[in-house]
């Protein structure tokens, strides 16, 4: 599973819906990451996430993590916002995988959470 979601990584598509561009995520993106990730109310709901979130938690997520499982920044198509991350992990062996996202908090309630989900390569008709 590692080996092909690391290959997998290396080619990964950049998605789009009517809202919102899906793409690798990028050192301008390390700010607001450290911003809406160091939020209790967002923390609080993910196993994965440390809390405190330092700049540090971000690097580690930007150089560790984006490079070996299919993740995505979740962007605003309209400027480049960044709003939160999507990804696919790595789960048990045959080829199970789990998806996980996050949002900041000020993004929440906009229906932007269930727009990923509907994207494909490239465009969406939702």
């Amino acid at each position: 599973m590692k080996e092909f979601v690391t290959r997998a990584s290396e080619e990964q598509a950049v998605l789009t819906t009517v809202r919102l561009v899906l793409r690798r995520p990028a050192e301008e993106d390390l700010p607001s990451i450290v911003k809406h990730a160091n939020d209790w109310e967002v923390a609080r709901l993910l196993g994965r996430m440390p809390h405190p979130y330092t700049m540090d938690d971000a690097r580690f997520f930007l150089e560790k993590v984006a490079p070996n499982e299919l993740t995505w920044a979740i962007t605003s198509r309209a400027d480049d916002t960044f709003i939160g991350a999507i990804g696919l992990a790595p789960g048990v062996p045959g080829g199970v995988a789990e998806l996980g996202y996050w949002l900041g908090r000020r993004f929440w309630g906009n229906g932007f959470a269930t727009q990923p989900g509907a994207s494909k390569h490239g465009r969406t008709s939702s």
